[in-house]
């Protein structure tokens, strides 16, 4: 009878794993960039909600971090040097501790770039500047205050900021690092001078999807206990008799 009820049960759990892995799936998210602050390493990004993220250096791990519960994490490593190329890789495990994903990461050694904008020689404040590699990817992004400033401090050879706003006309400019900036930007006719923050966009829903994720998982286990209590009671019933 024992043997009987443990495997009803796998045949009812198993699935509900399967399910889980297969709604975190639909939902995974896979935005990750790095920057540099104070000679400190981060590593920043989404996945797999609940997901451990392994962090290594060829054979040597660096660090390892959980995801939330909406997939963000980051890594914070303080033992490479900011002044050199490292080849990286991370690992992407469930909560069952099996690999789903791996991918390997390059991190170019950065300098800093400063600098201020302008528009008709009046500070813009709250514009958006996005720091882009020669890959197109988005390394970072900041805003600029109250004065106009902003700063990166990781910034690869060969990239580019992108500037834009509410007001202004976008613009893009090559940087080199170790340089100060002065961007002087053309107001747009048709839009009035105010710089609104512009919200940063996600590949997918987070705070929805992810609920609605947990919902399905928590719903099917409390379902298989039930169901498993059931046959317990059932069993002992009839024993009984």
């Amino acid at each position: 009878m024992k043997k009987l009820f443990l495997i009803i049960g796998l045949l009812i759990f198993l699935p509900l794993t399967q399910a889980y892995e297969h709604y975190s799936q639909q939902e995974e998210r896979r935005d990750l960039f790095y920057f540099w602050q104070n000679e400190e390493l981060k590593i920043q990004g989404f996945h797999q909600p609940y997901a451990k993220m392994k962090l290594f250096q060829e054979k040597n791990l660096l660090s390892s971090v959980n995801t939330d519960e909406k997939g963000y994490f980051i890594f914070s490593v303080n033992s490479l040097s900011p002044k050199q190329s490292h080849e990286l890789k991370i690992e992407v495990y469930n909560y069952f501790n099996e690999k789903i994903d791996a991918g390997n990461l390059t991190i170019n050694p950065g300098t800093q770039t400063k600098g201020q904008v302008l528009a008709k020689k009046i500070p813009i404040k709250n514009a958006l500047l996005k720091l882009i590699d020669k890959d197109e990817r988005i390394l970072e992004k900041t805003y600029t205050d109250q004065s106009g400033y902003f700063s990166f401090n990781s910034v690869p050879k060969s990239a580019k900021i992108i500037i834009s706003g509410e007001g202004i006309e976008k613009k893009e400019i090559e940087v080199q690092g170790d340089e100060f900036l002065i961007i002087d930007l053309e107001l747009d006719e048709n839009s009035p001078p105010t710089i609104k923050q512009e919200e940063e966009t996600t590949p997918i829903e987070t705070e929805s999807s992810t609920q609605k994720n947990n919902t399905i998982f928590y719903g099917l286990i409390v379902s298989f206990f039930v169901i498993l209590i059931g046959i317990f009671i059932k069993g002992y019933l009839l024993k009984k008799k």
